[in-house]
């Protein structure tokens, strides 16, 4: 209630309650709240006066830690105002300049900060991710700062710190990047690329030319993805779609899809199934308390027909989950780990094997990590079955 009392009081004064809350260097638990709300305030009321007594804030003899986020929520209210700095600083008015002028060390105490990897902690992490969404909003450097920003779109940074860079280059207008960093993203970071760039005609533009120039793999997409431009509102987007996703590159697996299309139209012996399940399947999937709960949950198809499972068992590859991909790390000391990346923390990635093992990399130790277009599901299953086997796992999979 006292943070709705004090921002509900501060029509008319947000520019002198923020001056006298920057005197209190401690930063209190809904500080940062406080002062986002009350710099749109102070903005909201009279942007060309209260301006310049925010940026004066910053006019310290070194940096303070508040004026990072400080700084940032200042940016980030000017930009819904459609105004940036390099728009505000071309203005004839001496006074402003200068003060833009004077916001140049905490720009670079950003690039600095966004580097420090020596300590990672819960707030370091806070702070590298704020320092981010400063990177290439100043009057210079834009160029230097994208760079480093596109350095973050690796998996060895951690994710929270690829989703800011992500978001950074975003509002940079720099989504070409994020295009060409995708096949090397994981997990959150690859969904947060793939909706920055559907958001909008040019990313989608983006997109689909380097699927059509072969730029990029179809598998690079979710099925979220391929859903949204398969019903664009477009008509061009949708058939160019259309002709993507419906080619099918893997060719040599049309005729092990012919061999075994019999099983469609077998009936199905679910018991027996369970049995060819065990041996086959189990090593990296469970289903009805059996197996290993390590690749997609075969729960969510019991409702899916066979035309459905059948083409997904034999060829895997052919619609790829960026979350059941497989990557190749190999360690500064030369150990090479392949399989599917199980998890990620701010200092580390593990990942599964198929032999059931889990392998955890700190990211400081990692030389190389790259992704494969391929499904981590393998190709040949079909060698050790018979269409009636696979017809049985079918109805297995099926069984409710």
């Amino acid at each position: 209630w006292m943070r709705a009392a004090i921002l509900s009081s501060s029509v008319g004064v947000a520019d002198q309650i923020l001056v006298d809350l920057f005197k209190e260097k401690a930063a209190g638990q809904n500080r940062e709240q406080i002062v986002e709300a009350l710099i749109a305030t102070a903005l909201g009321k009279d942007l060309d006066a209260n301006l310049k007594t925010l940026l004066s804030l910053f006019e310290t003899s070194q940096v303070e830690p508040w004026q990072l986020p400080a700084l940032r929520s200042l940016l980030d209210s000017l930009d819904r105002k459609s105004e940036w700095l390099t728009k505000l600083v071309e203005r004839d008015d001496a006074q402003l300049q200068a003060a833009i002028k004077h916001l140049a060390p905490l720009f670079e105490e950003a690039r600095n900060l966004a580097l420090e990897e020596k300590t990672v902690s819960p707030q370091t992490i806070i702070n590298r991710i704020t320092a981010l969404h400063l990177l290439g909003r100043g009057i210079d450097q834009r160029n230097e700062d994208i760079e480093l920003l596109s350095e973050f779109l690796s998996v060895t940074k951690p994710p929270e710190l690829q989703i800011a860079a992500i978001e950074s280059l975003r509002r940079l207008g720099r989504q070409k990047n994020i295009l060409e960093a995708l096949p090397n993203l994981a997990s959150q970071p690859h969904q947060t690329a793939q909706s920055i760039l559907l958001s909008n005609n040019r990313g989608v533009k983006l997109l689909i030319d380097a699927l059509v120039a072969k730029q990029l793999n179809p598998s690079d997409l979710s099925a979220a993805s391929r859903s949204l431009l398969l019903s664009h509102k477009d008509e061009t987007i949708r058939k160019q779609a259309q002709k993507v996703f419906a080619s099918n590159p893997n060719d040599k697996r049309a005729d092990v899809l012919q061999k075994f299309e019999k099983a469609n139209s077998l009936t199905g012996n679910a018991d027996r199934g369970q049995e060819i399940f065990k041996k086959q399947c189990a090593n990296c999937h469970k289903h009805q308390n059996i197996g290993v709960d390590f690749g997609p949950k075969l729960s969510a198809l019991q409702d899916k027909s066979v035309n459905f499972l059948f083409p997904a068992i034999l060829d895997p590859n052919r619609s790829v989950d960026a979350r059941y991909r497989s990557w190749t790390a190999v360690t500064k000391q030369g150990k090479q780990v392949v399989g599917m990346i199980a998890e990620e923390t701010a200092t580390s990635i593990t990942i599964a094997q198929a032999d059931g093992r889990k392998v955890t990399i700190l990211r400081n130790d990692l030389e190389f990590l790259k992704s494969s277009t391929l499904s981590f599901m393998p190709e040949g299953l079909e060698k050790d079955l018979t269409p009636q086997d696979l017809a049985d796992v079918m109805s297995f999979i099926r069984k409710n």
